[in-house]
């Protein structure tokens, strides 16, 4: 009775060992969570462009396979400016090869999901116009178009008239760009012109700081 006892109790310890994931492979809660909430959530959410939510294990569970072989093949999250060759872009949601590889394993260690207390809350994102004011004109579609809800579709082109009858320029953008240069904060084609001395940025360091100025010019109009 005791070995019968024993055996079953081996056999217990067997099947819930079967359901538990590898130590050595990624969770959901804990390594892939972070990398969709971050990276494929700010579209893959309720009233959003993407066409399903991820934004929790039962939303991604369904999709791990497509999804590792979507990231491999870098088509998302979408990203045109190649990394390894591009200046670093603030809105840059393209994944690191690590992020990948992370993604890769947890697909083919069976996409476990962890402890729901290595769950990182979701970002907060902003709803409606996120560009700090309204803008100045909303450009309608032309026509009537309709995507297919399966299949792929190639590149679409539109045409509308603008609504202004004169020549316009973006007026913020122009005036950041001339306050930025005038306070110092300049590339080194331009700082040549006022003297050898004068500090200058490189072209990510002049970017990153228009940005900036740009982002505040914004939100307090």
């Amino acid at each position: 009775m005791k070995r019968v006892a024993c055996l079953l109790a081996g056999l217990l310890a067997v099947a819930a060992s079967a359901h538990a994931a590898p130590a050595s492979v990624p969770t959901f809660t804990k390594d892939v969570a972070p990398i969709v909430f971050n990276n494929c959530a700010a579209c893959h959410r309720a009233g959003e462009v993407a066409p399903m939510t991820l934004t929790s294990y039962e939303d991604v569970r369904p999709w791990a396979k497509v999804i590792k072989n979507k990231v491999v093949s870098r088509e998302m999250p979408p990203w045109g400016a190649d990394p390894a060759h591009s200046l670093k872009m603030r809105n840059d949601r393209s994944l690191s090869q690590a992020q990948i590889d992370t993604i890769v394993a947890w697909v083919d260690g069976g996409a476990p999901k962890g402890s729901d207390a290595d769950l990182p809350p979701m970002p907060k994102f902003a709803e409606g116009w996120t560009f700090g004011r309204e803008p100045d004109a909303i450009l309608e579609m032309p026509v009537d178009f309709t995507i297919p809800a399966e299949g792929e579709l190639g590149v679409q082109m539109f045409y509308s008239k603008v609504p202004w009858s004169e020549d316009k320029f973006a007026e913020t953008l122009e005036k950041v760009c001339v306050s930025t240069v005038e306070s110092g904060q300049m590339t080194k084609d331009l700082a040549i012109l006022i003297s050898k001395d004068q500090p200058w940025l490189t072209t990510e360091g002049f970017l990153d700081a228009l940005d900036e100025n740009l982002q505040k010019r914004m939100a307090s109009a």
